[in-house]
């Protein structure tokens, strides 16, 4: 025992993790202990959605809950929204959010102690626009996890369905895949081919429960769906597109055995094939991950919780470790994980001492030391370089470099505002890049290209002249 302790202190002190560089709590009659999802928001702060109290204290019901940080995790805003399809006291729990266009927000979960979905839409600061509820009689529907299309159109999944919403709340398509009760969705990402990947768990393929993946196209009709894990229960709690194409998946395995839970990551192919697994058993603390993130080096960097802490793994490109830290305060649970600029990271969830807890670290020690990061190629921020040649007669290229890995959006808009085209939206890796725009049916005039990743983005004029 005493050599197997040795040789993993050994193993993490091999690679410094990074240093904590400040921490913020938020808690009080407005927010409750858990934050479920956080996510960079448009101004580059951040927005968790979680558990709410109402300030009635003769209303001790639990409610929707956002808050709204600026970039340094200081509060800005929070709202707190109830839901009441039946009447009476509810228990809603909002597990996921997203984004939209115009820096609004869609908060989705479920209502009451019943099976019923709900969906809330905010303005940017935080107003109440619509509500809307699924499921009931209607079916089993808890939205566990959630993300937009091009048009800012609502996609989550519940169990074994996942249902789309246009932007005013109205069902527009609902699929189901596998069994009722045999296969559940805990994630879903979009695709550069405008489809979409979940992930989850079943019990009708695989031995003991397996991790499971489903491959949708735009309409949610099935590409493939593979299950993967250990002869164990194995469960996924989260799946990320990679920057060649693939996929990486994060959960856990439960050993039959000894009932003991252990961090598991797989790598996939573009087509579900796998490349690798690990199973991370070397530390027996229950931990478990959540989140998971693309890396610079191609590696990896999960996070999760075990026993009462925050977890934080960094794996190279192999899923080997390189280091591993904990964050300690009371009864903690991690969500998320956030990869920022500097290659540092931003974990959220929540602790029954502090509420909603943001941790941001400083940058990876591993991230200058991948080969060129520090190069002129590899800049500080993102940059959107002049596009050429222009004016021009029928195609235009637009430059773009970027220091880490992350989703790229390019799409042009006329003169009125209106999008012509969707020209990219996939994940890149860091570097340089370019896309080129070929117009051979629109009209003469002034175009804008909007370039974003994460939180950045950059608008840069075009001319095309016939």
């Amino acid at each position: 025992m005493a050599v197997f302790l040795f040789l993993i202190i050994m193993q993490d002190k091999a690679h410094s993790q990074p240093d904590t560089l400040w921490t913020k709590s938020h808690y009080g009659v407005a927010y409750n202990a858990l934050s479920m999802q956080v996510i960079r928001t448009s101004d580059e702060g951040f927005a968790s959605c979680g558990s709410a109290y109402g300030g009635d204290e003769e209303r001790r019901d639990v409610d929707f809950g956002i808050v709204k940080t600026d970039s340094l995790g200081r509060y800005e805003w929070s709202g707190i929204y109830e839901g009441t399809p039946n009447g009476g006291h509810q228990n809603d729990n909002a597990f996921c959010l997203s984004q939209l266009s115009d820096d609004g927000y869609y908060l989705a979960g479920k209502s009451g102690g019943g099976y019923i979905g709900m969906v809330v839409r905010i303005d940017s600061t935080g107003e109440e626009l619509w509500t809307d509820y699924f499921g009931g009689e209607d079916g089993f529907i808890i939205f566990e996890a959630c993300t937009i299309d091009e048009d800012d159109n609502f996609l989550g999944v519940s169990q074994n369905n996942i249902l789309k919403l246009n932007s005013d709340g109205e069902e527009i398509w609902r699929q189901e895949y596998g069994e009722t009760g045999s296969e559940w969705f805990y994630s879903i990402d979009r695709t550069s081919d405008d489809g979409y990947i979940l992930g989850g768990t079943t019990r009708s393929l695989g031995e003991g429960g397996d991790m499971y993946v489903v491959k949708i196209d735009a309409d949610g009709e099935i590409e493939w769906e593979r299950s993967y894990g250990t002869e164990n229960a194995d469960f996924c709690s989260e799946i990320v597109a990679t920057d060649d194409g693939g996929y990486c998946l994060v959960g856990s395995s439960r050993f039959g055995v000894t009932n003991n839970i252990y961090p598991i990551m797989v790598r996939i192919d573009a087509e579900g094939e796998e490349i690798w697994q690990q199973v991370y058993s070397d530390y027996p603390r229950g931990d478990v991950f959540k989140d998971v993130v693309q890396t610079a080096d191609g590696g990896f960097a999960a996070a999760g919780y075990g026993q009462t802490d925050y977890y934080l793994l960094r794996t190279n490109a192999d899923g080997e470790v390189l280091w591993r830290t904990y964050y300690d305060l009371a009864f903690d649970r991690c969500y998320s994980i956030i990869l920022l600029e500097d290659g540092g990271y931003l974990l959220g969830g929540g602790s029954t001492d502090y509420g909603t807890w943001l941790v941001r670290t400083e940058p990876d020690p591993l991230f200058d030391s991948v080969p060129g990061l520090l190069d002129p190629a590899y800049p500080s921020d993102f940059i959107v370089e002049a596009a050429f040649p222009n004016p021009f007669n029928c195609m235009v290229t637009i430059p773009y470099r970027m220091r880490v890995s992350s989703e790229v959006k390019i799409i042009v808009f006329n003169s009125f505002g209106r999008r012509v085209v969707l020209l990219l939206s996939e994940i890149r890796s860091p570097g340089s890049h370019q896309v080129s725009w070929i117009s051979e049916s629109n009209p003469s005039g002034t175009y804008m290209v909007s370039v974003s990743t994460g939180s950045l983005s950059s608008m840069t004029q075009v001319t095309l002249v016939k």
